[in-house]
């Protein structure tokens, strides 16, 4: 059983192609690679060289929820870390005819990296590295200028990964997003990819789903999906709802039907979140436009809506209503509508999207990393933890803490811009936790 590589090396802007006979690999006894895919395949890999990032699907393309793994040394923990990403990577591997791609040796010099096009279909690979200073800093509107340039702006064609500025800063929590939308972030993916590319884009040839099998003959050749449609409802309904993960746990957990509260809101001093109902059918009806999944995926478990935004094709982009931004952003920062009102709510969330979701998406950092590091500033401050000369003027008011949507969105402007530790003095280290939450994980 062989295993494909594309081995970029990124300093000398040159690629090799590598096999493994996993059968005939030397390994230790306690060891089984049978299946040397996924994150067996990233962890095989990292042990040979430690500073390379790794891209690896598995070994059954054409499944729902098929993603790849983004395996690397972690710059939070110095430990490798392993992030499972949606979006079309997985499919665009097997396109190009690979179960990995090794991104090794990264250039010395400081600057800008270029970015990378991976193309054709093995052995018949196309590596190309552009130039990179017309790329767009933000991560979504990086997105949408390669889709432009390298997908002749249609998206579904290959699978495009991004950068946004806070790789740049050197945020050690920055993610590295596919089709703009999917995120592989908390252990630092976006500052080490940064380190050899700016943006990856695949474009292969389509495989199709006889070809793969062989034969188009047996049940599960012709429909994998249904083959284990039954094991999914046995072991994975609560998984698989077409509602699971999205924004309708913050409903769920925020204030149940007996009136108890509890999801944890304002840095988890208080128990219950009471405008929780903005994750309610009836707001989902008002608000949302349609469900998406991953590349193959038929249970579309994911909500979303539109937003404006000027860099993106129409004017507007796709925003995903997932649970975690939705808690960090709403019910972690205490934020509510201006009246109990289904109207009052549909705003508040407009304006979050506008001033809070949108900037941080950009910024290329996951929205529950920056939304529990304000929080956990707004709540220093709140009990003199922080004293007030440590921290920029708009902050030194009692309004600008908890509920205030304009205190959160200069803070996430401050941090984008890259100027949140340089408004003070060095000496002045309190306003750095967040951008400790930031470069260095966890406070």
């Amino acid at each position: 059983m062989k295993r494909h590589l594309l081995v970029i090396d990124a300093a000398r802007q040159s690629f090799r192609l590598r096999s493994l006979q996993v059968e005939t690999l030397e390994k230790d006894p306690r060891e089984d690679y049978f299946v040397l895919s996924g994150e067996a395949l990233c962890q095989y890999l990292l042990r040979e060289d430690h500073e390379a990032m790794v891209l690896a699907r598995g070994p059954m393309p054409f499944l729902s929820g098929n993603k790849v793994t983004i395996g690397y040394l972690s710059p939070l923990t110095g430990l490798p870390h392993y992030s499972f990403v949606g979006g079309r990577a997985a499919r665009e591997l097997l396109n190009l005819g690979l179960d990995a791609i090794v991104l090794a040796n990264p250039p010395q010099q400081d600057g800008k990296r270029p970015y990378i096009v991976v193309s054709g279909q093995a052995p018949d690979i196309q590596v190309e590295f552009k130039e990179s200073s017309q790329l767009p800093g933000g991560q979504r509107s990086a997105f949408y200028f390669l889709a432009d340039e390298e997908l002749e702006g249609q998206q579904g064609r290959g699978s495009v990964f991004t950068l946004g500025d806070g790789a740049y800063h050197g945020y050690r929590t920055a993610n590295l997003a596919l089709e703009a939308i999917y995120h592989a972030g908390r252990g630092g993916a976006g500052l080490v990819f940064a380190r050899y590319a700016s943006a990856l884009v695949l474009r292969g040839e389509e495989v199709l789903m006889a070809r793969f099998f062989g034969s188009a003959q047996t049940a599960f050749a012709r429909n994998p999906n249904a083959a284990i449609a039954g094991l999914l409802e046995r072991y994975c309904k609560r998984l698989s709802r077409k509602d699971g993960g999205t924004i309708t746990k913050l409903f769920v957990t925020g204030k149940d039907r007996q009136g108890k509260n509890t999801l944890p809101a304002w840095n988890a001093q208080h128990l219950g979140y009471d405008p929780a109902d903005i994750g309610d059918a009836k707001v989902l009806l008002a608000t949302r436009h349609g469900h998406t999944g991953c590349h193959w995926c038929q249970v579309d478990c994911r909500h979303w809506h539109w937003v404006e935004a000027e860099y993106a094709p129409g004017g507007r982009d796709v925003f995903l209503d997932d649970f975690e931004p939705t808690y960090s952003a709403f019910a972690m920062l205490g934020l509510l509508p201006e009246a109990d009102t289904l109207e009052a709510k549909v705003r508040l969330r407009q304006e979050v999207d506008r001033r809070i979701i949108l900037p941080i998406e950009q910024m290329g950092c996951d929205i529950i990393d920056v939304g529990l590091g304000i929080a956990a500033l707004f709540e220093g401050l709140e009990k003199g933890l922080i004293p007030e000369g440590d921290v920029p003027a708009f902050l030194r008011r009692d309004e600008a803490g908890f509920g205030s949507i304009e205190a959160a969105g200069r803070i996430v402007e401050l941090l984008r811009t890259g100027a949140a530790d340089s408004s003070l003095p060095v000496a002045k280290v309190r306003w750095a936790m967040l951008v400790i939450a930031m470069r260095c994980g966890p406070f």
